[in-house]
């Protein structure tokens, strides 16, 4: 498929990747405990934005000034987007689960419906080389705890991984009532709690790649803290989740055929006693994706895919839905010496609508020397309306059809023996853009405005520089998110002007640090940019020892001790600490 190649970090056992860069070369750590959720990962990227409802409430990503909706979400290949509302909740995510993160600029013709914006894909699947067991605890500011046991075995024509893990807190911190500092309480109805298990089995084939079969199961259950215009809140929620992935493929001269199926069934209720509102939802999302490729020459492949996705949901007594995706996909990629090109088209067809996407997508990168490269993208994208937009009653449209968006982007990166320097400048027009608003009766309508434009555009900047156990690193984003040819200079709400992080960290011996800092500007709350949200700054740290098998991981977060807001009326964690031991059992290693 096209798609743009990417550079790496690593997070601890986890690899994530940004746009822009054509290999795979120097990481540098992150700073996370072993409790982190996306949330806190992602948190630290400029090139992404992070909309945090308070502590471990619902927590949904902005890439490049889209909205969550058009931020599409991915494991191992198949969609992790809610049906209903298309968000994926980042706070259920741990980080643990997951081997790599890519972060991606649009790309329908490589990752599917929904990323009309840009995509996050997540990958789970690699073993380690030995028998490993792994024991971790830990505990943190405001009741949290967490702990996680993982196994790897390995037999003679088969591997197995199983990691266990809880999570939780009581979010129990200050905060403050009106516009008087003096005038503090303590959030109530904030506890949360989370268990989940992951088993991958790979098992060896005759004449065969291995073939790959995965389990994620999780609960877990939260209360939803009063706004900061509330009173008080009993409001709570319960979700559920069990998916199941498996990949196969298989070499036979020059073809090579890979086979992906999935199915991921997910539920939440809702209960808010005051209010009296009781909800029950539910989704299923089962797919089928068939990939060929074959090497035509020394020089060029070309490729067919063939992917089929069955939706459904249930949305209490609003509706009950079913659609089909199906999908046909041809691409042809060209590599000689420095040079790549890739190019591919997708063609879509759905069962409850008579619209049918064509997409195309171009790439071409170029390295110029040992240390500098050039990639250039060009795509075009498209987002399924959701089943809430499509049918809940009242403010459903049956007629809505795909939303639509083009994408282009240039990157320029530099690669030495101590820096890395990356840029990117994008540009993204949406239409067709489906939008909740108000009606004639005040009630919220799904509305498909097919006069509009939102132009998303900006620059993404990043260095990391690494000398003898140092290391700094800086990102930063200015984002314009504008209606086109209506009002060019007002920013879209909730968007911010631009983003900034930087970092610096040293290892010696058994010692690890590390000091970071993201800013965030303001955000306007209305579209005539008059309110906004404030700017924020967030310093954390983080002090590691290990030997051969433990390790101790104390992290601190917020220092400054602000109570920030992300959404409005609803502020973050101040300062707080999280204490990880982790003990690792290496068979190899450890006897």
């Amino acid at each position: 498929m096209a798609s743009a190649q990417m550079d790496s970090v690593v997070l601890d056992s986890t690899c994530i990747t940004v746009r822009g860069h054509v290999d795979s070369r120097k990481t540098i750590d992150f700073m996370v405990s072993d409790a982190s959720t996306l949330t806190d990962v992602l948190n630290q990227h400029a090139a992404v934005f992070v909309k945090s409802a308070s502590g471990s409430a619902l927590s949904t990503v902005s890439i490049r000034g889209g909205t969550p909706e058009q931020s599409a979400v991915f494991w191992n290949g198949l969609s992790l987007s809610n049906t209903l509302n298309g968000n994926v909740d980042l706070s259920l995510l741990p980080s643990l689960a997951f081997d790599e993160i890519r972060l991606n600029a649009s790309n329908s013709v490589h990752s599917g419906s929904g990323a009309t914006a840009g995509s996050l894909e997540l990958k789970s699947g690699k073993f380690d080389t030995s028998k490993v067991l792994l024991f971790q605890a830990g505990a943190g500011s405001f009741g949290a705890y967490n702990a996680a046991i993982k196994s790897v075995f390995h037999a003679k024509k088969s591997r197995a991984s199983l990691v266990s893990y809880i999570r939780g807190g009581q979010n129990n911190y200050t905060v403050q009532v009106g516009s008087t500092p003096s005038n503090t309480k303590r959030l109530e109805n904030a506890a949360f709690s989370m268990a989940g298990m992951l088993y991958a089995h790979q098992i060896d084939l005759k004449k065969s790649n291995p073939l790959n079969i995965r389990l994620w199961a999780q609960t877990s259950t939260r209360q939803i803290p009063a706004t900061l215009l509330e009173a008080a809140s009993q409001k709570s929620q319960i979700d559920h989740s069990i998916r199941l992935q498996s990949d196969w493929s298989k070499i036979i001269g020059r073809n090579e055929v890979k086979l992906i199926i999935g199915s991921f069934l997910e539920s939440l209720q809702y209960a808010d006693s005051v209010s009296q509102i009781f909800s029950d939802y539910a989704f299923i999302n089962n797919s089928l994706l068939v990939h060929y490729t074959r090497r035509q020459s020394k020089y060029i492949h070309i490729g067919i895919d063939l992917e089929s996705r069955h939706f459904g949901a249930d949305a209490d007594t609003f509706y009950n839905q079913t659609r089909i995706e199906l999908c046909e996909g041809m691409h042809v990629k060209y590599e000689r010496n420095n040079w790549l090109a890739h190019i591919g088209t997708r063609f879509v067809q759905y069962t409850t609508s008579t619209d049918k996407p064509i997409l195309v997508s171009a790439q071409l990168n170029r390295r110029f020397s040992k240390n500098w490269g050039v990639m250039t993208l060009f795509s075009t994208n498209y987002r399924q309306p959701t089943f809430n937009s499509l049918y809940w009653n009242p403010g459903g449209k049956p007629l809505l059809t795909a939303e639509k968006s083009t994408n282009s982007e240039v990157s320029i990166d530099y690669s030495g023996a101590h820096w890395e320097v990356k840029t990117n400048v994008y540009s993204n027009y949406i239409k067709d853009q489906i939008r909740w608003v108000p009606g004639s009766d005040g009630i919220f309508e799904a509305q498909q405005i097919v006069d509009q434009v939102q132009w998303n555009r900006g620059v993404e900047l990043s260095s990391t520089y690494k000398i003898k156990g140092v290391s700094f690193e800086t990102g930063f984003t200015r984002i314009l998110s504008t209606v086109k040819e209506q009002s060019d200079k007002w920013q879209q709400t909730f968007v911010p002007l631009f983003q900034g992080n930087a970092g610096i960290g040293y290892a010696k011996s058994n010692w690890r640090a590390h000091y970071g800092l993201q800013v965030v500007s303001k955000r306007f709350t209305d579209t005539e940019n008059k309110e906004y949200l404030p700017a924020y700054a967030l310093h954390n740290a983080q002090v590691a020892w290990h030997n051969k098998a433990l390790e101790f991981k104390l992290t601190a977060w917020n220092l400054g001790g602000l109570s920030y807001t992300i959404l409005p009326f609803r502020p973050n964690p101040p300062r707080n600490f999280q204490l990880d031991i982790t003990y690792k059992l290496n068979k190899n290693n450890n006897k």
